[in-house]
């Protein structure tokens, strides 16, 4: 979303750049259809900019409210050493410092077969033992079989969103693993 005026400064660029190309090769009718363009694409994009910046300030505050107060406190909560489990992986990875196995399959590929099974949990449960997994930040709505698994998972933290416009879920928890 922030990038949405850059590309559309860029799309006027590359407008006006085919402008020139078509004044050159004598097609008058294709200079007065790019400028007609140019000038959408900047009134549509400064007609929308209030708008978008109001949702990345909502989404902003959503990150900061739930990813990154629950990095802070597994950053103050958890040893140095502690692996993580997320399904989302970006502020939470980033303000713990912790390493980290991704159940959404970007940086742990060999999570994404076990996604796709009928029995998903049961092997996802396999999984986070195998991997030596000491805490588990997920979204419990995701993962809802392996959060009934009390012998495996103790609910230690959580935070619920109001309002939910970019997270995944509209809780997130931090579990205890035991293995």
């Amino acid at each position: 979303m922030p990038l949405i005026p850059v590309n559309a400064a860029l799309g006027v660029v590359g407008l006006l750049e085919a402008e020139k190309l078509a004044r050159r090769r004598g097609y008058r009718w294709r200079v007065r259809v790019s400028v007609s363009a140019c000038l959408l694409l900047l009134v549509g994009t400064a007609w929308q900019l209030p708008a978008m910046a109001r949702q990345y300030s909502l989404n902003v505050a959503e990150i900061n409210r739930m990813h990154v107060a629950l990095g802070r406190w597994v950053a103050e909560n958890t040893p140095p050493g502690a692996v993580l489990a997320l399904n989302d992986i970006g502020a939470i990875t980033y303000i713990s410092e912790r390493p980290v196995v991704d159940l959404a399959g970007l940086i742990t590929p060999e999570v994404v077969p076990l996604l796709h099974s009928p029995n998903r949990d049961a092997l996802l449960a396999d999984f986070l033992v195998e991997q030596n997994v000491d805490y588990a930040v997920i979204f419990p709505g995701w993962f809802p079989g392996l959060v009934a698994r009390d012998d495996l998972l103790t609910e230690v933290q959580r935070v619920t969103l109001g309002h939910r416009t970019i997270a995944g879920g509209e809780t997130m928890a931090v579990y205890r693993v035991h293995r």
